[in-house]
C-alpha cells in the first residue's frame, strides 16, 4: 500500500494507481484515519469514493476493517453505502458512494460566520431556519437509530460526519470508531479509540462500555452547535483531572439564541445530560420529537416555506 500511495503522489494523474477496478483519478481528503480518493470503475466509468490506509499496520487499516465490517451489513438512506471492498499491498479498501456536497461542519461555520458580525441582540436559533435544521438531525437520529438496531455505537457522531448532499440528502459517515454495545451481528476488532472529545460523552471519555445513549450525548452535542453557533463546552470554563471530561451543567441554548422552543430546549438538555440515565432512551426518540417540533414550527408560521437549509440554498 506505501507503495502504491506513494505512485500516487508521483503521478498526480493517477494513472498508475488501481484498486481492484477503480482507477484513481483524484484526491478528496487525507487525514487521521486515512486517506479518501476519487476513482473511477474502468468497466462502466462510474466514480466512486476509495477510502484506504496508508500503512497495512495501523489504526487506519484497524479503522477500515472494521467500516467494512460495519457497511457490510448495513443498509439505510442516511448511511453512506459500501460498494466494494479488498486488499491493496495487504492494506484493506474500501470503495463508497460518491456524494456531492459538503459537510455539515463545513456548512455551519459558513453559516455562523456571516452573522458574526451581527448586532449584539441574540441571533435567531439556527440563523432562522430551525425547522430544517431539526430535520436535519431527526435524520442523523434515524441512521443512528438503525446502527443501534444492529447492537452498535458510532462512537463519533459531529458535525464533520454528517455530509449534506447537494440534493438535501443527510449521510452520516465514518464508522471506524464503531465499537458493539450489545449481542449483534457484526464481528469487531477491539476498539481503542476515544473520537472526539468535544463530542465525546463523559462515559465515552473515561473509557466506560458504551450503549447508544452515548450517540444520543453526541447528537445532542451536534444539534447544540446547529441550533446556538456553539458547542455545549464552548460556554463554560471548567477542568477536571487530567483525562477526565469535565463536569458542567451546559448553558441553555434559550440564552444564546432567539425562538428556541421549550420543548426543544427540554430534550436538548436531557440529550446532554451527565448521566445516561437522565438521557432519552433511544434516537427514534429523539427523531421523533425534533420532528414534532418542526411540524408544530411550521404550523405556527402559517405554512410559509421556511429557507432551505440544506441542499444549494444553505450558505
Amino acid at each position: 500500500m506505501a507503495s502504491a500511495l506513494a505512485a500516487r503522489r508521483s503521478n498526480p494523474a493517477g494513472d498508475l494507481v488501481r484498486f481492484g477496478p477503480y482507477q484513481v483519478v483524484g484526491t478528496i481528503a487525507e487525514g487521521g484515519m486515512g486517506i479518501v480518493l476519487r476513482g473511477q470503475d474502468v468497466r462502466d466509468g462510474r466514480l466512486v469514493a476509495i477510502k484506504t490506509a496508508r500503512l497495512q499496520r495501523s489504526v487506519e487499516a484497524t479503522g477500515i476493517r472494521r467500516e467494512i465490517a460495519v457497511l457490510g451489513q448495513i443498509s439505510h438512506p442516511g448511511i453512506v453505502r459500501l460498494i466494494a471492498d479488498g486488499a491493496s499491498d495487504d492494506a484493506p479498501w474500501m470503495a463508497m458512494e460518491l456524494l456531492h456536497g459538503r459537510t455539515l461542519c463545513e456548512r455551519v461555520a459558513a453559516m455562523w460566520r456571516k452573522r458574526a458580525a451581527a448586532p449584539a441582540t441574540p441571533p435567531p436559533a439556527a440563523g432562522g431556519r430551525l425547522g430544517e435544521a431539526l430535520r436535519i438531525v431527526a435524520d442523523v437520529g434515524r441512521a443512528l437509530d438503525c446502527l443501534h438496531g444492529h447492537g452498535l455505537v458510532h462512537r463519533d457522531v459531529k458535525p464533520a460526519n454528517v455530509f449534506m448532499g447537494d440534493d438535501g440528502r443527510v449521510t452520516l459517515l465514518d464508522f471506524g470508531l464503531v465499537c458493539v454495545a450489545a449481542r449483534g451481528a457484526v464481528d469487531l476488532e477491539p476498539c481503542m479509540g476515544v473520537g472526539t472529545i468535544e463530542y465525546a460523552a463523559p462515559e465515552q471519555i473515561r473509557g466506560e462500555a458504551v450503549d447508544a445513549r452515548a450517540d444520543i450525548y453526541s447528537l445532542g452535542c451536534l444539534l447544540y452547535e446547529l441550533v446556538s453557533g456553539n458547542r455545549p463546552a464552548d460556554a463554560v470554563s471548567s477542568s477536571g483531572p487530567l483525562g477526565q471530561p469535565p463536569t458542567y451543567d451546559p448553558v441553555a441554548p434559550s440564552a444564546l439564541v432567539s425562538g428556541v422552543p421549550p420543548e426543544l430546549e427540554s430534550l436538548l438538555l436531557a440529550m446532554l445530560a451527565q448521566r445516561r440515565e437522565d438521557r432519552p432512551a433511544s434516537a427514534r426518540e429523539v427523531a421523533d420529537r425534533l420532528e414534532r417540533i418542526a411540524r408544530a414550527l411550521d404550523e405556527s408560521s402559517g405554512g410559509r416555506v421556511q429557507e432551505v437549509f440544506c441542499g444549494r440554498g444553505m450558505p
